[in-house]
């Protein structure tokens, strides 16, 4: 049986292996101030791989806010077209209802015509008629006369 060992790095961190093996290993190992001054670029080292890791989060996080954004502003575009679109067949519909108003009434004052000329017919009718029973019942009465 084997044993091996896999390290898994990011590029930052293998670069900074490189600079730690190349000079605490070979000759400065022991050295005080060297170990300390490594220790905190180990850790700055640590921190710029955090912020690295942290900037790429960021950057694809601003890609997706931004791809929403293209989408809503798309779909606001695509109803502001639609609203326009709606307007113009309200306008369109609106001067169609205002022909057609325009055209009811002219039938209503047709017929109200009609109907005043109806009433007028049956007024004349009516004065027609009592004048002509008038005359009958004034011809009768001659006529009677005449038979007596």
């Amino acid at each position: 049986m084997v044993f091996t060992e896999v390290q898994v790095r990011t590029i930052f961190e293998e670069g900074w292996t490189e600079i730690d093996h190349k000079i605490r290993y070979p000759n400065f190992s022991h050295n005080e101030q060297v170990c300390e001054f490594l220790l905190m670029f180990n850790r700055l080292a640590g921190s710029a791989d955090e912020m690295g890791s942290f900037v790429k989060q960021l950057v694809s996080e601003l890609e997706q806010h931004q791809k929403s954004i293209d989408e809503i502003t798309q779909k606001s575009a695509e109803n502001a077209q639609e609203v326009a679109e709606l307007f113009k067949l309200l306008e369109q519909n609106e001067s169609k209802q205002q022909g057609s108003q325009e055209l009811i009434d002219k039938l209503r004052a047709q017929v109200e015509q009609l109907q005043a000329e109806k009433n007028t017919l049956q007024k004349a009718t009516k004065h027609h008629v009592a004048n002509r029973l008038d005359l009958m019942g004034k011809a009768q009465c001659k006529a009677a006369d005449l038979m007596k």
